[in-house]
């Protein structure tokens, strides 16, 4: 996988309107506004409709904790803060079967639902970098309607309307998890949900366009198996893609295991060239930053 350094003042730290695109294939790359994305006819773009959920709660005693979906309940990440049970807003969380070494199977005792208990007492997960608190708005796609995802599944957070309108899109969902900045594990189960008229589409336009690395799983994994599920798809250099040609996607940080997803598009020292070249142009990183465009 490849490395780089990434100097702070290139991680994004707000929301912001204008966003910058960097568009490469095997021959180069070329930056332009993001509204400027270079799709025409035949090019299919597909878009994951999952909402962003309020997934981090403040304990009374003023540790931190990160919620994720799993099959048949939830994980836990503590963030900050020490111990296994926890004083919260409307009852108790307790860590319980650990799952890998930051995760463990969450044990409720609160008010209702833990989904409207997340509503009532969260907000969104948001890591160092990003100093401000920001709404739960800010962390919403324009083509949310699905609540489910504990990270914004950022790579459609530019889109507006007026873009959309001019092309061929189709949509799916896939919940996203928790990420790990500092562990850099591979990512857990998690559930898709692709319709059929979105994957017929696809299998039959000339270029398919993934918004974001969960639209890849998704699709790769409604086109190996159920078009629902879990899925522990982990899409890297070795393999095969079967459905998605090109990918539109956010920079990431060094040794994110998002990378080795890049390369099953692009080879490493294509990607190399192109970081360094977003470095040495002043994009920014992270789910507020810039985006670029794969197209091997």
């Amino acid at each position: 996988m490849m490395t780089f350094a990434l100097p702070t003042e290139l991680e994004a730290v707000a929301p912001r309107s204008r966003v910058r695109l960097m568009v490469t294939d095997l021959h180069g790359d070329l930056t332009m506004p993001f509204e400027a994305l270079p799709l025409g006819p035949g090019d299919l773009l597909v878009v994951n409709d999952s909402a962003t959920l309020p997934a981090a709660v403040e304990t009374l005693d003023g540790a931190l904790l990160h919620f994720a979906s799993r099959p048949g309940g939830w994980l836990v990440e503590r963030r900050q803060g020490t111990g296994t049970r926890f004083s919260v807003v409307g009852g108790t969380v307790s860590l319980g079967r650990p799952v890998t070494a930051r995760l463990f199977e969450a044990e409720f005792d609160v008010d209702g639902p833990v989904l409207d208990w997340l509503y009532r007492v969260g907000r969104p997960v948001r890591y160092d970098y990003v100093p401000q608190t920001w709404p739960l708005s800010a962390y919403q796609t324009m083509f949310a309607r699905r609540p489910g995802s504990s990270e914004m599944p950022s790579a459609g957070r530019p889109f507006t309307p007026e873009l959309v309108a001019r092309l061929q899109v189709a949509s799916l969902t896939l919940h996203a998890g928790l990420s790990s900045p500092e562990l850099h594990e591979p990512p857990q189960l998690e559930w898709y949900d692709v319709p059929a008229e979105t994957l017929r589409r696809a299998q039959a336009a000339r270029r398919v366009i993934a918004v974001g690395t969960t639209v890849v799983r998704a699709l790769e994994s409604a086109a190996r198996g159920p078009l629902r599920g879990w899925t522990p798809l982990v899409v890297g250099p070795d393999t095969e893609r079967r459905v998605v040609d090109g990918l539109l996607t956010g920079l990431h940080e060094p040794k994110a295991t998002h990378l080795a997803m890049l390369e099953a598009f692009m080879a490493a020292p294509v990607l190399q060239r192109s970081y360094q070249r977003a470095i040495a142009e002043g994009f920014l990183w992270h789910e507020f930053g810039d985006m670029q465009l794969l197209l091997p």
